[in-house]
């Protein structure tokens, strides 16, 4: 372009640029309020509209509004300071997007697909205006755009980084938390023991026998503390270092469930779903919360398993034979500890069913329910015996007499059984429901009346 071209081009922009742009952002504030009451009139004409389509003008309208809010913070930084013209063009530009969108869906056909991409390419625009916009962007663009399978492996993807990060700072953080109140301690035995040096050699003279003893009592506190802090620190990571490969085995566990069952999200019910992506980033997640209690459950003892006493049994002789075997058995812990978190977080049944146990172990139900039943067909040991000792002013009762009893009781039950088959193969008519109900009441009346009959043959023995 040649130098009086350019001249002209600048003649024909106007003098005061920040005028024009507020001109131009002053007409389009108008043109969305032309395009509410337009839309208005179109919904008050039509009798029915369908249920997406008015879904669709609601989210253009709401988004409309989102747009004219940013045209006014546009106007207000125009005020103090000429905005660029390109970019209020551009606005220009996706405002005619949003007439051309909401004429499509009122007039027939009906473009509801050609009104939605519009709306979400402005809806991207406002996003990238935001603070950390992008990133609301990104989640859904994933969320529209992406196929099932794909949206798993990006809520995987996010959440990979994220617990890589989280466990070990927080495994890091309790380590300090415990280990501070000894830390803390050895800046004040250094302090001490410097003000000691200090005070010999600025005075010059020997102090009595008892500042020696004061020093040594000073250093020995300080080797405590370091070791305490070296015994406590050597325990603390052996614990966190099973604690985070148990976390890791049972995300594993779970991320290798995910990549199995992908076939299982490839249904249509979750397109523009963001189910996908939550499974995807919080499977993990579980997995490893799983696996750090089912392994602290078997730690602790509160459920117990074959392959935990073994091993304890095969370190028990270990110990009494050689102490080179140690390092093996400590191998076979942590390989024994992320076979089982590594199950957990790829089964979430597994899981489940050993939850339910531990709850069983510490909070046991009432299981009587089947020993009441028992308890009223059935006639113990314990009931006859209480039935015999029942008079106190008794006499001693032989074996014999004992033996009687128990085979007159016997004689009775089975001719009970026979009298209620003969019964049941009589009344045909009669439900089944009934028939347990007569049984139990007759099968309670025959105890205490049994009970009676043996109580006389008893006495009648006696007297």
């Amino acid at each position: 372009m040649t130098q009086p071209q350019e001249q002209e081009n600048r003649d024909k922009l106007p003098q005061n640029m920040q005028a024009y742009s507020c001109e131009i952002l002053q007409s389009m504030q108008v043109d969305i309020f032309k395009i509410i009451e337009e839309t208005h009139k179109k919904i008050r004409s039509k009798d029915i509209l369908p249920n997406d389509i008015q879904k669709e003008i609601a989210q253009q309208i709401t988004l409309l509004q989102r747009f004219q809010e940013y045209i006014l913070k546009i106007y207000k930084k125009n005020q103090k300071k000429s905005y660029n013209i390109d970019n209020i063009k551009y606005l220009q530009l996706r405002l005619n997007c949003f007439k051309i969108a909401l004429d499509g869906l009122f007039e027939p056909p009906r473009e509801l697909m050609f009104a939605r991409k519009l709306r979400y390419e402005t809806e991207y625009f406002l996003n990238r205006k935001l603070c950390f916009g992008f990133i609301k962007t990104l989640f859904q663009r994933a969320t529209r755009e992406f196929s099932t399978p794909t949206k798993v492996l990006f809520g995987l993807a996010m959440a990979i980084p994220i617990y890589a990060i989280i466990i070990p700072v927080s495994l890091t953080t309790s380590i300090v938390l415990t280990l501070m109140p000894d830390i803390a301690q050895i800046p004040t035995y250094l302090l001490i023991d410097a003000a000691k040096d200090k005070s010999n050699v600025s005075e010059g003279i020997k102090k009595p026998q008892v500042e020696p003893t004061t020093k040594a009592q000073v250093q020995s506190q300080l080797e405590d503390a370091l070791q305490r802090i070296s015994f406590n620190l050597g325990l603390l990571l052996k614990n966190s270092s099973l604690v985070i490969m148990v976390a890791f085995a049972g995300a594993f566990g779970s991320i290798v469930s995910i990549f199995i069952r992908l076939d299982q999200y490839k249904s249509t019910d979750y397109k523009e779903s963001a189910t996908p992506i939550l499974v995807g980033f919080a499977k993990p997640l579980i997995g490893t919360a799983f696996a750090i209690l089912v392994c602290s459950m078997l730690s602790s003892g509160i459920i117990t398993s074959p392959l935990l006493y073994s091993h304890e049994n095969s370190s028990q002789k270990s110990d009494e034979n050689s102490s080179q075997k140690s390092s093996y058995n400590s191998e076979k812990q942590y390989f024994l500890y992320f076979t089982i978190a590594f199950l957990i977080g790829f089964s979430e049944r597994l899981a489940n069913d050993i939850v339910k146990r531990a709850e069983d172990t510490i909070s046991p139900q009432d299981k009587t329910q089947t020993s009441a039943v028992v308890h009223k067909k059935t006639i113990t040991q314990e009931n006859i015996s209480k039935a015999l000792h029942k008079d106190s002013s008794m006499k001693q009762i032989s074996r014999e007499e004992v033996q009687q009893a128990f085979n007159t009781f016997n004689y009775i039950q089975e001719s009970l059984l026979a009298h209620f088959q003969e019964k049941d193969k009589i009344e045909d008519s009669t439900t089944e429901q009934n028939l347990v109900g007569q049984s139990t009441d007759i099968e309670t009346e025959t105890e205490k009346t049994t009970i009676e009959t043996i109580d006389a043959e008893i006495k009648n023995q006696t007297t």
